[in-house]
């Protein structure tokens, strides 16, 4: 057994995208349970030794879930007793590696995680030179895992418009009740051109079951409107009061069917998605928290509720999804949102006052100078919320698929502002001047955008994982999931 291979797991410094120091720092600590003086001394070197004398497998699972968390870690084989040895005798001056502010547990690994900072604090070309010698580069299963898996938009503007056309005509020819077939089209559009591993996506929902939430939502307000009209003019402030309470305790029902019922009939690989929010969650996240927002400041914490709402209490089979960033993220978004919003703030101010002083110092407001100067001021300020608009999505949705996690696997997503906002700009600018008709192209656009800039990283081999779950699922009956479904209502567009 001495010269079974072992490995040992290397830290180099290398973090995932959409990570800086701070965040890893606070991802590891939190998660991984480790004390801060240990997460610190893995960035104060280099090379920080985590852990050694492991199997290949219990390797992996910390590979893996250092991973998740923001960090890249490096497998290195252990070659021979000798190799362990020179080692050991290279970390005698080093805080001891079983020292309890080193220590925490990660399931599933039976091992006790120990971060080494021998290497943090002796960081010398002879021990590096010792390093090298002692161990050689090859990783376990180092060409395939942790990788990330793309997705990919296969529709064209051109096929999708005549899908639209018919959409709006019929829509129209059949006073709205179209409308719900023509949901459930543009669904199975679209989800059946996004792949992922070579299979697409399956949006199931039957129009039947949309319409009957619609006309139910339907006659509700009708019926609101006739009741009003035959009220009293003395009783007509205490009824909208009346209606509004009752309105701000329906939408959060509204919104978990909603949910439960999107998700329900989103499929991949013949395994649905699930939605499994309550109506107090639903409540905090839409109407109480949203309350609070009256204070601006409190706009950070309401967004990281929201998104930690619908990603929590989303699953793919039986398994959960996580989310893991905190409030402090959105506000270090919301702190970039102020100081962008004051730099374009005095961009916008400086081109109004130069078309205010083109307008004045014209003969007339008719004139051509004038009307220059009022469109300078008006581009400056669609210029100003344009950008603010770009810069906001580029940053949460960065944000929100960073921190989703699927079991030991995670999201990912790379939007950069640059080519976002070009994205932005043609798709406005092709609506206005097409009257509308462009809104085809620049939906396909956007969804190949999406697709092309989310990943999907996977740190195991994602056949036994969907095996894995389907097995799971079939363990349940799945029949009483359509039984309430008259109850449902899609709010979606």
């Amino acid at each position: 057994m001495m010269n079974e291979v072992q490995y040992q797991v290397v830290f180099l410094g290398k973090l995932r995208p959409g990570f800086n120091q701070e965040k890893a720092k606070a991802r590891l600590q939190e998660h991984l349970k480790l004390s801060s003086a240990v997460v610190e001394s893995l960035f104060t070197s280099d090379r920080v030794v985590i852990k050694r004398d492991l199997s290949a497998d219990a390797a992996k699972q910390y590979e893996q879930r250092f991973y998740m968390h923001g960090a890249i870690v490096k497998l290195e084989k252990q070659v021979g007793s000798k190799i362990k040895n020179d080692i050991d005798k290279a970390d005698d001056s080093a805080v001891a590696e079983n020292s309890p502010e080193n220590q925490v547990s990660l399931e599933p690994i039976p091992q006790t995680v120990a971060v080494d900072s021998s290497h943090a604090s002796a960081n010398t070309s002879a021990n590096r030179a010792s390093m090298s010698n002692s161990v050689g580069s090859t990783n376990v299963d180092s060409g395939e895992y942790p990788k990330e898996l793309g997705f990919e938009f296969t529709g064209n503007g051109k096929e999708y418009f005549k899908i639209w056309i018919v959409n709006i005509a019929l829509t129209i020819l059949t006073l709205g009740i179209y409308s719900a077939w023509a949901k459930v089209r543009n669904k199975q559009y679209f989800y059946g051109n996004t792949l992922f591993e070579g299979s697409s996506f399956e949006y199931t929902a039957q129009p039947l079951t949309i319409l009957k939430g619609r006309i139910l939502a339907f006659f509700i307000i009708a019926l609101y409107y006739v009741a009003s009209s035959f009220l009293p003019p003395n009783y007509q402030i205490g009824f909208l009061l009346a209606v509004i309470v009752i309105v701000l305790f329906l939408l959060p029902w509204v919104a978990v069917k909603a949910l439960q019922f999107n998700a329900r009939h989103s499929r991949y690989r013949n395994i649905s998605f699930g939605f499994d929010g309550t109506y107090w969650g639903s409540f905090k996240a839409f109407i109480l928290w949203p309350m609070t927002s009256i204070i601006f400041l409190l706009l950070p914490f309401v967004w990281q509720r929201q998104n930690k709402f619908f990603v929590d209490n989303s699953r793919y089979g039986k398994t959960p999804f996580e989310f893991t960033a905190r409030v402090g993220d959105y506000y270090e978004l919301f702190g970039k949102m102020i100081l962008l919003g004051i730099g374009l703030t005095l961009v916008a101010g400086l081109l109004f006052g130069f078309g205010v002083g083109i307008s004045t110092g014209s003969s007339g407001l008719g004139s051509p100078a004038a009307i220059v100067g009022i469109a300078v001021s008006l581009l400056g300020y669609a210029a100003v919320y344009f950008v603010a608009i770009a810069f906001y999505n580029v940053l949460s949705n960065n944000l929100l698929y960073n921190s989703t996690l699927l079991k030991q696997h995670s999201l990912s997503a790379d939007y950069r502002l640059g080519s976002y906002a070009v994205l932005l700009l043609t798709n406005t600018l092709g609506i206005v001047l097409t009257l509308g008709l462009f809104i085809p192209w620049a939906l396909v656009r956007s969804a190949r955008y999406h697709a092309e800039h989310t990943q999907f990283v996977a740190t195991e081999n994602l056949d036994s994982f969907i095996a894995g779950e389907e097995q799971k699922v079939n363990t349940f009956s799945e029949g009483l999931a359509d039984a309430h479904s008259v109850f449902d209502i899609d709010v979606g567009i």
